[in-house]
């Protein structure tokens, strides 16, 4: 006889970037959200720091029925870094950044 317990459904990170938490949603609905799988090369600093951020979320996210990933650091890295863009153009960060319009 198994003392397993369920693990609880966690909301996912589009649920609680969407502003819609919905700890009821199914598995099956969760996965049928179409993703794309996509590589890019970092230098290691970098790396490194997305993994002490990786890191200290985690720390933060404990007793929240909340883990963090770091697909989910992407997805609200890149929708800032976009929405900037998209709002502000040339003086975007993102402008700044790669052009060097200071």
């Amino acid at each position: 006889m198994s003392k397993r317990r369920a693990t609880p459904e966690l909301p996912s990170m589009d649920d609680l970037l969407d502003g819609a938490v919905a700890k009821s949603r199914s598995r099956d609905s969760q996965a049928s959200r179409s993703r794309v799988k996509v590589t890019y090369y970092l230098p290691a600093d970098l790396v490194n720091r997305i993994d002490d951020a990786h890191f200290a979320l985690g720390r933060l996210a404990r007793g929240r029925e909340l883990k963090i990933h770091k697909y989910d650091m992407v997805k609200v890295a890149w929708r800032l870094a976009l929405d900037d863009f998209e709002e502000r153009g040339e003086e975007s960060a993102l402008v700044k950044m790669l052009l060097g319009n200071s």
